[in-house]
């Protein structure tokens, strides 16, 4: 049984990365406290708005919108090829999960049962936070600095991004596919909290939190490992793709519903990477710059799968 390949490949890529000691490097970095994922939001936070609502982040809106618009007019065509190329190699339009680790009727850990649902578990949180354990463990054990804070960075990283993608799923109220009433999915903006609790999927699908986490991970390991690049990168695009591939062909979101998890994850990781370095002020004196390069996987109307490098300068 082919379960857990790909997100295992993905734990070994990352945990092995944190283990490795550059000493030019690793001078950047001042220890973190635990206490300090808490205390350092309200700083970490101001610079993600900064960010965003810079002068310098206005050509990057209008890319990030506008492929939204394009791939949202043409999300039921995408969606359609997707899956009929999914059914073509044999793969199911779903995913398959068992539940492992359950009290009651409260399922804590579910395990994917074949391939395609492994590629829906790059996403998972249960994959992320245990990567950031990984790091911790190493950082923690080894007294390498750098994973520590790598680690600990991860964790306020999910914690802000969490936050503010479940608030704008909840302005958006975008109708994922599996529940979907017309081509291309309803929207339906500002949901009571009684009609969200009790389907969240007519109302969470935009914008991606799993394309978002995933994206997210990699650009804190590529800030703090950038003498792995060469390797972090490749993987990015390969991983977040599949992720991406997999939860159009299962049902899970639309291809519209990426370019703005993947730019939060980008910004929500660039900015809780400045956590813990010694620059840190120098850092912070500035907003993250938007124009440095990201991948993010693309879906053509076709149903291809491409990879799209995006330079915003």
């Amino acid at each position: 049984m082919r379960v857990f390949v790909t997100a295992v490949f993905f734990l070994i890529l990352h945990s092995s990365v944190g283990r490795c000691d550059n000493p030019s490097i690793e001078s950047e970095f001042t220890k973190m406290d635990f206490t300090e994922v808490i205390t350092t939001m309200p700083e970490t936070s101001l610079d993600i708005l900064k960010t965003s609502f810079s002068k310098e982040a206005i050509l990057p809106w209008l890319g990030i919108i506008s492929s939204s618009l394009i791939l949202i007019h043409y999300d039921q065509d995408i969606l359609d090829e997707v899956q009929k190329q999914g059914r073509h190699l044999g793969y199911e339009n779903s995913n398959q999960y068992k539940p492992i680790i359950q009290i009651g009727k409260l399922e804590l850990f579910r395990a994917p049962q074949d391939f395609e649902s492994g590629l829906y578990f790059l996403g998972d949180g249960w994959l992320h936070g245990t990567v950031a354990a990984s790091f911790l463990a190493s950082g923690y054990f080894a007294g390498n600095v750098r994973a520590l804070n790598t680690s600990l960075q991860l964790v306020q990283g999910f914690t802000l991004s969490t936050i503010a993608s479940q608030g704008l799923k909840r302005v958006f109220g975008r109708e994922g596919p599996v529940k979907q009433t017309e081509p291309g999915g309803a929207w339906r903006p500002f949901p009571s909290i009684p009609a969200y609790n009790k389907d969240h999927e007519r109302y969470d699908a935009f914008p991606s939190g799993h394309i978002m986490t995933a994206t997210l991970t990699f650009t804190v390991i590529r800030t703090n490992y950038p003498e792995y690049e060469s390797y972090l990168l490749p993987a990015e695009i390969l991983l977040v793709s599949a992720l991406g591939w997999q939860m159009v062909n299962s049902d899970v979101h639309w291809a519209g519903d990426y370019p703005l998890g993947v730019a939060m994850g980008y910004v929500f990781g660039k900015s809780v990477a400045k956590v813990g370095r010694k620059s840190k002020s120098v850092q912070q004196s500035q907003a993250t710059p938007l124009w440095e390069p990201e991948v993010m996987p693309i879906i053509r109307p076709d149903g291809a799968t491409l990879a799209q490098l995006l330079w915003f300068f």
